[in-house]
């Protein structure tokens, strides 16, 4: 099954007045590569979150916000205000106005900067039921974000199968025109050898033909036909599986790349030199959809 490594997803969901946001955005990468922002506060689920993420996809750059919005009682800090020390920083104060003579009301704000005179105890750090909450908006996101890539990887699938065709053609047309064009080259070199050593004797026939016929078989290309029909048989069987298949595609088309390259390297004819180019520009295009495969 095709899937695309470019999606984007969004989920929020909110519970007595706990929200969370999560924000999915997915590129192409050789590998999973999760990238985590989040509340420092909330960094103690860093590795559930990328454990659920694993589960879900299999390469490529994810990049992943999380947002809360806590407005539960327990999220508000309490202040604890020390009254002993507000009176005796008071005191002081009136009485440094006094000895100093300084006129002037003493602000409350004053006393209340002072050190140890108002503290507040910090909300409840967040625990499992603050990571259930986390987990399952995670979970929606992502399923929606595997249906987005799994909707873009069809419209991929579709791409690479009319391509794929198009090889297929291509490597039955060389595999047409390639019929005798073995015993062909055969022939033309025999009539060159025999046309130089006309009447020389220099060499023997026998030893003639042998090296003919070596010359001839390297420009036979029909091991590299079989091997491009047997890669084209695996590029759609990859295609059809449910598993993630964008590597081994890409390892398919290097081969295919090398199957081609024998092949125009190896016979001289117009005809199938024109369809190796051809086979090769589609594959070049293959090679590119499939870069964003997962």
């Amino acid at each position: 099954m095709i899937k695309s490594m470019t999606a984007y997803a969004e989920k929020t969901m909110e519970r007595d007045g706990f929200t969370v946001t999560v924000e999915l955005k997915t590129y192409n990468s050789r590998y999973l590569d999760p990238v985590l922002r989040m509340p420092s506060a909330y960094r103690s689920f860093e590795n559930q979150i990328k454990q659920l993420i694993a589960e879900n996809i299999c390469r490529g750059r994810v990049e992943f916000f999380l947002t809360i919005t806590d407005e539960r009682p327990s999220a508000v800090p309490i202040y604890h205000v020390d009254k002993a020390r507000a009176t005796a920083c008071y005191d002081a104060l009136c009485e440094l106005q006094a000895e100093t003579g300084i006129e002037g009301d003493i602000p409350i704000d004053l006393v209340a900067r002072t050190e140890g005179v108002i503290t507040t105890a910090e909300p409840v750090n967040p625990g499992d039921a603050e990571w259930r909450h986390i987990a399952e908006t995670l979970k929606a996101a992502l399923d929606a974000l595997n249906d987005m890539r799994a909707t873009e990887g069809a419209f991929m699938g579709k791409d690479l199968a009319a391509r794929l065709d198009r090889i297929e053609a291509m490597v039955v047309a060389i595999e047409t025109q390639s019929e005798g064009l073995v015993d062909a080259c055969y022939q033309r070199l025999q009539e060159r050898i025999t046309t130089l050593l006309q009447g020389t004797g220099a060499l023997d026939e026998n030893r003639i033909a042998q090296e003919v016929a070596m010359i001839a078989d390297k420009s036979d290309v029909s091991e590299e036909i079989v091997r491009a029909k047997s890669h084209i048989d695996q590029f759609r069987s990859a295609m059809a599986e449910n598993e993630p298949c964008g590597r081994k595609l890409n390892f398919l088309l290097q081969e295919f790349n090398r199957e081609f390259n024998t092949m125009g390297s190896k016979t001289g004819n117009v005809d199938i030199s024109e369809h190796v180019v051809a086979a090769k520009t589609e594959l070049e295009k293959l090679r590119e959809q499939v870069q964003n495969v997962e």
